[in-house]
């Protein structure tokens, strides 16, 4: 009887030590993901930032327009998890603004009279509240703004013809309003928040 017990909590003890120690496992490999992740994102911040950056040595924006821009990535999980389908939307993001940026050096260098104007009217619609930067501004207000943002550059070259002072007389894009009223979409399944 005392070896069916003792061989009893012998098995139970076995497989309490098996489970904590995949628990752990599991721990660990949760762990290393989130440090992937994370580095991911401050890769990609570190890469947006580079790509800003001949915009500001070519005089195309000063030190608050350059913090205005970096504030697109820099926010962006302000209000959404990290994961991983967070990320690749980050990276397309970052591959939009890519194309843009380009242009902007172009068009500076061939309009440098009118260009200024436009890129303005591109800056002030960017906000400068963190609490702006919520997952309808990325999915609606963003893609708005680089794509007004790319036509108004086009009629700069004359692909769009259009007056070149009604473009520097349009409004900023107005994303105030844009984020209420509507749901933030949780995942249940979110990790912690990246550090900036």
């Amino acid at each position: 009887m005392t070896f069916i017990v003792s061989f009893i909590v012998s098995i139970i003890f076995t497989l309490m030590i098996g489970l904590a120690l995949v628990r752990l496992q599991e721990a660990r490999k949760i762990e290393a993901k989130n440090k992937s992740m994370n580095k991911q994102v401050r890769d990609i911040q570190a890469s947006f930032r580079e790509l800003v950056a001949p915009l500001y040595t070519d005089n195309i924006v000063n030190v608050m327009s350059r913090q205005r821009l970096t504030s697109i990535v820099t926010n962006f999980f302000v209000f959404q998890p990290v994961s991983e389908e967070n990320i690749e939307r980050l990276l397309h993001i970052v591959e939009s603004c890519r194309g843009v940026f380009d242009k902007c050096r172009i068009e500076n260098t061939q309009y440098p009279e009118e260009f200024p104007g436009v890129f303005d009217k591109f800056i002030q619609s960017i906000p400068i509240s963190a609490r702006d930067f919520k997952v309808n501004f990325y999915n609606i207000a963003l893609p708005t703004i680089l794509e007004e943002f790319v036509y108004s550059l086009d009629t700069l070259s004359g692909v769009i013809e259009k007056d070149p002072e009604s473009i520097r007389d349009e409004k900023p894009f107005d994303i105030r309003g844009l984020n209420e009223g509507l749901e933030e979409p949780v995942k249940k399944t979110q990790l912690p928040p990246s550090m900036h």
